[in-house]
């Protein structure tokens, strides 16, 4: 009789609860907040590569003859705006229909932590229409 009773009171005793309690949810919140992070860093880097691309459409606006000039100064942008030049490709293609045009595409690979499998990391992609003046 004596081991059931300290039996019972072994399962009745609450000391480490909380620290069980901790350990179950610890490793969900600490995920959810560099989750959280890295979507921001995911979003600030989407929003450096508007801002560049739009650097380049107002640059081929005035000269439009001078793709080497936009890549230039997309790239400059993107050096200013902490994204790595090794992740960013700059694709320019031209059209006529229905008017003469440039389409800037960028493509950022975003490099996250390999927590989630993701071995490459992520692709981000940007695009403008630049109309050509004068034809």
């Amino acid at each position: 009789m004596i081991k059931t009773r300290r039996s019972r009171g072994f399962w009745r005793r609450s000391d480490g609860a909380s620290a069980v309690e901790f350990a179950i949810i610890a490793p969900v919140f600490i995920a959810a907040i560099f989750a959280l992070f890295q979507g921001g860093v995911a979003i600030f880097s989407y929003a450096a590569m508007q801002n560049c691309l739009e650097a380049g459409a107002r640059h081929l606006l005035f000269d439009n003859t001078d793709e080497a000039g936009t890549r230039t100064v997309i790239m400059d942008k993107a050096d200013n705006s902490l994204l790595l030049a090794d992740n960013l490709t700059i694709d320019m293609e031209n059209g006529t229909t229905p008017v003469p045009y440039t389409r800037i595409k960028l493509t950022y690979t975003l490099s996250m932590f390999n927590a989630f499998g993701l071995e490459d990391g992520v692709t981000l992609n940007a695009s403008t229409v630049v109309p050509l003046a004068g034809s």
